[in-house]
């Protein structure tokens, strides 16, 4: 293999590992604020969804027949709270992204 390609290789290998990373770390900010919400505490889950959703906006986690994406959440935790208005930006955001 050529210097080149080597060094291609090991880009390419970095990114995939970087990238799995991120996916990675914004599944668990989904699934914790996913647990704070159902246990009542949709300030905390509020956090963690906004930190999934500038980590990866266009993220999506797949359950059962709906695909929910990051800012899908961050609206749900919105709408909890009462702030509908946010809810409603959080929301839009979640369908253009």
């Amino acid at each position: 293999m050529s210097t080149p390609q080597k060094i291609s290789l090991g880009f390419l290998s970095g990114f995939i590992l970087l990238f799995s990373c991120v996916a990675f770390q914004v599944g668990g900010e989904i699934q914790q604020g996913r647990k704070q919400l159902m246990f009542g505490d949709p300030k905390v889950a509020l956090v963690h969804f906004q930190r999934a959703a500038e980590l990866d906006p266009n993220f999506i986690m797949n359950f059962g027949v709906f695909q929910e994406g990051a800012w899908t959440y961050v609206g749900r935790a919105h709408y909890v709270t009462g702030k509908l208005s946010e809810a409603g930006k959080a929301l839009d955001r979640g369908v253009t992204s």
